[in-house]
């Protein structure tokens, strides 16, 4: 239409890529005509199709962020490092490559460059940004670094709550509570396990001298330890990924090779912990916690809630156990060894390779167990990287393992009398009309899979 000044207007609602294209203006009277050509583009707000992914870099390598990114006028794109822009440097280098990706390279990292990563991408459609966090580490190789290790923590008889704001309670058990806590001084997340009973106190006095003795990247590192007359209070790592089933059971098919490379890493760690005298004796999969985006597939150990320190030529016996991968020497109260783990190996070993725990029959059966070095020397585990992936494994047959692990959560049991044979303990376990009923009922998929979380839930033992 024509105003009354003489200007003239077209509107285009709800414009549509169809509506791209040259519009011309013609204007004319007796006298001639003038024309005028204008092009209508339609913009499109941008949107990533690849977002950024947290990583874990190693202290002095390349830290390498990727996304892609899409938009109509191709949007601005920025980098920021706690919402700092980044810009080129000596270290810092930004890259686009045409037409939809970019690069954010930094050389020689060090520690300070841990924290919270943002892309940014803006036209005049709008605007949108994708994040990840970056950790950096002195010991992702899993190798025993003495020169680094901190001094041992000890508890401190400062409040709490000085340092630490509770966000949430992760989970609770009959001994601890865990729960997600951010430090005051450095707005870092944590999990702190706390127990008020003081009957257990020494329990958690126990965890903390072996964490203290543990310095290893795939084990949550111990902060802090602070004690009261009410509570007692460990400070860790916050832990992040799913538990070995869960990863297991998203992937729906997996590889022999794949999980020739869990059950190596899981051996190192173990030989980290051995080399150092310490047994964990609780290995089973809701205490392994893989983090999905590192390849090999990065492996982290939690639950030391039943771990010792095994000192001298004293014998050390352990009570305490999960039936299906409990050894024999617990059930028997024979003392334990570094040994002792690796029958949970050779327990998870089996479960992913056939998905069942080979010990929930009736029979007993002699095992003669390797040490972590025979492990690793083992074709299976040495040649882990080199296998040649043949038929994919379904992951179908793990959901009865993990409908268990979930009814395991909610009623945890402590074992606490003699048995003598692994059968009297898988009675011990399936001996009740309640406990089938809600065994079968938990292996319904909709209970699975509202079981299953990706953040930190869950991931530290309550009283196991």
């Amino acid at each position: 239409y024509t105003d009354s000044r003489g200007y003239c207007y077209l509107y285009i609602d709800a414009a549509m890529p169809s509506d791209e294209g040259a519009y011309e203006a013609v204007a004319e009277n007796k006298h001639g005509s003038a024309h005028y050509t204008v092009h209508l583009y339609v913009a499109d707000p941008p949107m990533f199709l690849e977002p950024l992914k947290d990583q874990r870099v190693r202290t002095h390598d390349t830290l390498h962020l990727e996304c892609k990114v899409d938009g109509i006028p191709y949007p601005e794109v920025r980098f920021y490092k706690d919402w700092r822009l980044l810009t080129d440097s000596h270290r810092t280098r930004i890259r686009h490559v045409e037409p939809d990706v970019w690069h954010l390279t930094i050389n020689g990292v060090i520690e300070k460059d841990t924290g919270l990563y943002t892309c940014t991408a803006k036209n005049i459609a709008g605007a949108t940004l994708t994040s990840a966090n970056v950790s950096i580490d002195d010991n992702l190789l899993n190798i025993p670094r003495p020169d680094l290790e901190r001094p041992a923590i000890a508890f401190t008889k400062k409040r709490f709550d000085e340092d630490y704001d509770i966000l949430e309670r992760i989970s609770h058990g009959p001994i601890s509570s865990v729960y997600r806590v951010i430090e005051r001084r450095t707005a870092k997340e944590y999990v702190a396990k706390i127990v008020h009973n003081p009957t257990y106190f020494d329990w958690l006095r126990r965890e903390m001298d072996v964490l203290s003795k543990i310095y290893d990247s795939n084990v949550p590192r111990l902060h802090d330890a602070y004690e009261s007359d009410k509570m007692l209070a460990l400070v860790l790592d916050n832990v992040s990924g799913v538990d070995l089933l869960e990863h297991m059971l998203e992937r729906k098919t997996y590889t022999e090779r794949e999980t020739a490379l869990i059950i190596r890493n899981l051996v190192e760690i173990l030989r980290n912990l051995h080399s150092r005298n310490i047994v964990h004796l609780d290995i089973k999969p809701d205490n392994i916690y893989i983090d999905d985006y590192y390849d090999p597939v990065n492996v982290r150990l939690l639950g030391f809630s039943n771990a010792k320190h095994l000192k001298g030529s004293s014998n050390f016996y352990s009570d305490y156990g999960s039936s299906e991968y409990v050894a024999p020497e617990i059930v028997t109260r024979s003392p334990v060894s570094l040994l002792t783990d690796m029958w949970n190996v050779g327990i998870l070993s089996y479960l992913l390779l056939g998905g069942s725990t080979p010990f929930a029959g009736t029979n007993d059966f002699e095992t003669n167990r390797m040490t972590t070095e025979q492990a690793l020397n083992h074709p299976w585990l040495k040649y882990a990287s080199q296998h040649v992936d043949t038929t994919p494994l379904s992951s179908d047959r793990l959901h009865a393992a993990y409908s268990r692990q979930l009814y395991d959560r909610e009623h945890r049991r402590i074992l606490t009398r003699p048995l003598q044979t692994i059968s009297d303990l898988h009675h011990t376990r399936y001996d009740h009309d309640a406990y089938t009923s809600d065994r079968d009922r938990i292996q319904d998929d909709k209970h699975i899979r509202a079981g299953r979380k990706r953040t930190s839930r869950g991931i530290y033992e309550c009283g196991s």
